[in-house]
């Protein structure tokens, strides 16, 4: 019986996978793989942050699984997508009209790319990006994630050096936790999310 049990907390452990895609300008794409100990499965690319599963257990059964996210079956399509669908969007998520916006005093004029308006960051959004993966870890509780990326001042037309960190977390709660975090250098307008 010993053994059995054992055998068991072995296999529904907390785990994270990181397996290399492709090189996109000279920047390395990775698919991350959480599994949780309830056997979740969560996996998303450090390109745009996109997510690419949850599956999740059903008919009390830990070996079958349901992908209850709507999604692209492989990676080309994300590299194409433009509907945003599980992605990190930025640097601003939503419609600017006529593509421009004032602050302290100054318009800024942003890339038109939906109509003469700005749409969820741009031609070259956050969507667009390949994230830098800062840290992998796990405990007994969690799995994570940080992905970085610093978006250059004027960058599809925003003003200030922005860095910003997107952690995802996947708990033992079968919680799956996306926090933002943005520092700039330079009054802006921010508004992250995943779409």
């Amino acid at each position: 019986m010993k053994k059995y049990y054992k055998q068991i907390f072995t296999f529904y452990r907390m785990r994270i996978k990181k397996e290399k895609i492709t090189d996109i300008e000279n920047h390395q794409v990775y698919k991350i793989t959480f599994t949780n100990k309830n056997n979740y499965v969560i996996s998303f690319y450090n390109f745009g942050g996109y997510i690419n599963n949850i599956l999740i257990p059903y008919n009390h059964n830990l070996y079958e699984h349901e992908d209850v996210l709507l999604g692209y079956r492989n990676f080309e399509e994300y590299i194409s997508d433009q509907s945003y669908l599980n992605c990190i969007v930025g640097r601003v998520c939503g419609r600017i009209a006529n593509a421009q916006f004032s602050l302290n005093d100054h318009t800024y004029e942003l890339f038109s790319n939906d109509g003469h308006h700005h749409l969820h960051g741009g031609r070259s959004g956050f969507n667009k990006k390949v994230w830098h993966i800062n840290s992998l870890d796990k405990n007994s509780e969690e799995v994570s994630c940080e992905l970085h990326y610093k978006s250059p001042h004027l960058e599809e037309g925003y003003p200030g050096n922005l860095e910003c960190r997107t952690k995802y977390i996947l708990n033992e709660n079968n919680e799956f936790i996306i926090q933002f975090h943005a520092t700039t250098d330079y009054d802006t307008l921010v508004n992250l999310t995943n779409h």
